[in-house]
């Protein structure tokens, strides 16, 4: 147990996660992140995956999202979904 503390010690215990496919992930990033209760924010992408057997071309696109660590006790999922709703 202790040894999963030590990979990974900037999210707390008690943390949740949210993925919020947004349409511009760096914007979301620099607005999250300033958020009390928020202890991480990571841009990336998400797609559908492909079909075994499918070429290139018929790949879906990828959409621009974040992964939000935070603690419930200081911000809710519905705080995070408010601000996903301004941006």
């Amino acid at each position: 147990f202790i040894s999963i503390l030590l990979l990974f010690p900037s999210v707390p215990l008690w943390a949740d996660s949210a993925v919020l496919a947004a349409g511009d992930m760096w914007r979301a990033e620099a607005v999250y992140e300033t958020l009390p209760g928020v202890s991480r924010v990571e841009p990336g992408y998400v797609s559908q995956l492909a079909a075994s057997g499918s070429s290139w071309r018929e790949v879906p696109p990828r959409r621009q999202a974040v992964r939000i660590d935070y603690d419930p006790v200081k911000v809710g999922y519905g705080d995070l979904l408010n601000v996903f709703w301004q941006l």
